[in-house]
């Protein structure tokens, strides 16, 4: 993500040798194109922090088939826009579709637009609330947030849970700081599978099986007594398994 013009500090360099916002102006502090300031609850409140009983709370005030149809949405749309230029308004617009033109919305696009935050929804927000929202929301059909009574509650939770990524961090203690860091890299990891499946599906779906070769049988028939399945079947199930993980 592109962080915004008007972002308060730069990024240093820790000794791991990973970026990170400096604590305080500081002289060699850093642009980063490929990183970004998100927005939590309690940025947005002034206040405390949103603590996870709380979430967990509002949490079961809505129905997890429509949580988790609002997070899968969120996620395809945050996957799907790749180019920098278009990231900010991308989130201007998520927030309006999303959370809608009442007080918290309105509260939000005032942030985006004033600089002082640049992301609204992430990647680490919405893994964190897809478990939350398994294990507490309620299980009574999609019902759209009780017909858009509670959606303001539903944009609560998905600010709230940002505080708790990064709850109870002690930035000073290394380790600690260290596993954050593994933690976030792993959230923010893209594999694109894409080019790799349809390489794979090219050579065993299509070419293998054409092949006359007596090896090519041999080796085809040495796999299919050990798996029970032919080469082809097995790489289509193996695709199918990854895509589900």
């Amino acid at each position: 993500m592109v962080p915004h013009p008007n972002a308060p500090r730069g990024f240093a360099r820790h000794e791991l040798g990973i970026l990170l916002l400096a604590t305080e102006e500081r002289a060699d502090a850093a642009p980063v194109l490929e990183a970004s300031v998100y927005l939590s609850y309690r940025d947005l409140s002034g206040g405390d922090a949103l603590r996870e009983p709380d979430l967990v709370e509002r949490l079961r005030r809505l129905s997890a088939a429509d949580c988790l149809w609002a997070i899968a949405h969120l996620s395809t749309r945050l996957a799907a826009e790749t180019r920098p230029s278009e990231r900010a308004r991308l989130q201007e617009r998520l927030v309006q579709e999303v959370i809608g033109d009442g007080q918290l919305g309105q509260a939000l696009l005032q942030r985006l637009r004033d600089g002082s935050a640049s992301t609204v929804f992430c990647e680490q927000q919405l893994v964190h609330l897809a478990r939350l929202v398994v294990l507490h929301a309620d299980r009574r059909p999609h019902d759209d947030f009780g017909d858009g009574a509670l959606r303001e509650e539903w944009g609560t939770c998905l600010i709230g849970v940002t505080d708790l990524l990064d709850a109870d961090l002690d930035v000073e203690d290394h380790s600690q700081r260290t596993a954050w860091e593994i933690r976030q890299c792993c959230l923010n990891y893209h594999e694109d599978k894409l080019p790799v499946t349809a390489i794979h599906h090219e050579v065993y779906r299509v070419i293998w099986p054409q092949m006359e070769h007596q090896r090519a049988r041999d080796v085809e028939d040495a796999f299919t007594r050990h798996t029970g399945m032919q080469i082809a079947d097995y790489f289509t199930v193996g695709a199918a398994c990854s895509r589900g993980s």
